[in-house]
């Protein structure tokens, strides 16, 4: 049995990133704080806006190499749905290659549902950068 022990692995010409074979790694995430309009931290994304309560978008700052990319957004709160969405523009605006849509919304009763500014929004992309 062997241990390979490393801090940096590089490609062979010494300083690009390696390729993964087979596998795939998130191409950016953010930790949103929409109450406050700050973002606590992030990888591939350059701003967060918040537009209107309950909705918010994120800038990447490599954009991903078409609109196809995958996104998965959590909210740290029993009730809260963030879910990948529109902009008020409706599906004329969906996302693309450099931006991201996001709505929080809180379901009160079951079947009531209302746009809702939450402190931790995190997201997530999958796909390939540009």
């Amino acid at each position: 049995m062997s241990t390979l022990k490393a801090d940096t692995i590089v490609a062979s010409d010494g300083s690009s990133p390696v390729t993964l074979t087979g596998q795939s790694a998130a191409k950016g995430w953010m930790k949103y704080d929409q109450y406050n309009d700050t973002v606590d931290d992030s990888v591939n994304v350059s701003t967060a806006t918040d537009t209107t309560l309950g909705k918010f978008k994120q800038n990447h700052t490599n954009s991903m190499s078409n609109a196809n990319y995958s996104t998965n957004c959590t909210t740290g709160t029993f009730r809260v749905f963030c879910t990948n969405g529109e902009s008020d523009a409706g599906a004329s605006d969906n996302d693309t290659t450099a931006l991201c849509f996001f709505e929080s919304v809180y379901n009160s009763s079951g079947s009531t549902y209302s746009y809702i500014d939450m402190a931790s929004n995190c997201t997530v992309i999958h796909g390939d950068l540009a």
